[in-house]
């Protein structure tokens, strides 16, 4: 007998947690497992990531509750406040339709992947279906540490299993029960080749054969991946070494529209926190005269094209964290520069 989990994913494809799932999702189906991925958010992207490797998907709207890491969820937070308001409102509806969809699949597991699921394993509880639930992010406070308890109560009465992915996250919540398991996420071997040609891949991305190249992979739009800190360092670097390249995928240069001197432009400068960041990290470019060194694209899957072209990979997370990128650079035989900061610590070994 052929056993079915349903994947219950949180966001968008554009980051590490799909991936991960993807590889996890691909080993399991080996063993005679089939899997169902299903996208919380209905993401476009998410779907087809997975149709492409002829894994069956579906979706169901569940909002991800607020997100527990990083500090976001400020109490002076307009968009943290929108945001539960949002879930709350939402979540009787979500809880049937959670229903539904368990009850058209009708899996053995549901495994959901993200803690911002966890409140809905309640509802798998009642309805006697076993559920797993991975923990890919710290878990701040919040508000008076009312989330973290809310979160950790969810997991201690109605989670059959609880995943984490990193033993910093295992202990910083500190479940009651002994049904937590680490297990670090996984690195294809096959995508992330250390035999890849540097030249080929430099072609390919077209940085010069002979520069010297420090990768950050970490966008722009979190405070906590730590763009800035990676930008005011590369500063630092190129007074030393004149002509150190920043490849920077995922970071998003602002365009000839955003830079317009128009009222709408000035709003979003002032509102949106989007532009804000931009706004930080081209000041902290024109001041450290890196324009022109830096190799910026749209997101992009091939992330190991990125790490085969770079000399250095510069993990720069400001806050408790666990990155893919420093597993895949390991993967790839790439030094690594990180913060010694929980979780990361796990991973990187300091000069070795």
């Amino acid at each position: 007998m052929k056993a079915k989990i349903l994947y219950i994913h949180h966001g968008s494809a554009r980051g590490g947690a799909p991936l991960s799932l993807l590889y996890m999702v691909q080993g399991m189906a080996q063993h005679g497992i089939m899997p169902v991925v299903c996208s919380a958010t209905c993401d476009s992207e998410v779907t087809a990531l997975f149709t492409k490797k002829n894994i069956t998907t579906t979706t169901c709207k569940l909002l991800p509750f607020t997100h527990t890491s990083g500090g976001e969820f400020r109490l002076l937070s307009p968009i943290g406040w929108w945001r539960a308001g949002n879930w709350l409102a939402d979540y009787p509806r979500a809880v049937k339709r959670l229903k539904g969809l368990v009850k058209s699949v009708n899996p053995n597991i549901v495994h959901l992947n993200s803690l911002v699921l966890a409140p809905y394993v309640k509802t798998l509880h009642e309805s006697g279906v076993p559920s797993i639930v991975h923990v890919r992010e710290h878990l701040v406070d919040g508000l008076l540490g009312v989330r973290r308890r809310w979160l950790k109560e969810c997991l201690d009465k109605y989670a059959d299993r609880v995943v984490f992915i990193s033993e910093y996250n295992r202990d910083a919540i500190g479940l009651k029960s002994k049904k937590g398991i680490v297990i670090h996420n996984p690195v294809g071997f096959s995508k992330f080749d250390y035999r890849i040609s540097k030249a080929d891949a430099r072609a390919k991305l077209n940085i010069p054969e002979d520069a010297e190249v420090a990768l950050f992979a970490g966008g722009l739009i979190q405070t906590i991946k730590g763009g800035e800190e990676f930008l005011a360092a590369m500063g630092v670097v190129n007074r030393k070494r004149k002509g150190v390249r920043c490849l920077m995928p995922g970071f998003e240069m602002p365009t000839d529209e955003d830079n317009k001197n128009s009222f709408r432009s000035w709003v979003s400068r002032l509102v949106g926190y989007r532009a804000r960041r931009q706004k930080n990290a081209m000041a902290i470019i024109d001041r450290e005269k890196l324009t022109g060194l830096i190799h910026t694209f749209e997101f992009m899957f091939e992330m190991e094209l990125c790490i085969a072209a770079s000399d250095v990979v510069c993990v720069f997370h400001t806050e408790p964290h666990f990155s893919r990128l420093l597993i895949e650079a390991g993967a790839m035989k790439k030094p690594v520069v990180a913060f010694r900061i929980g979780g990361v610590q796990e991973y990187v070994n300091d000069g070795h």
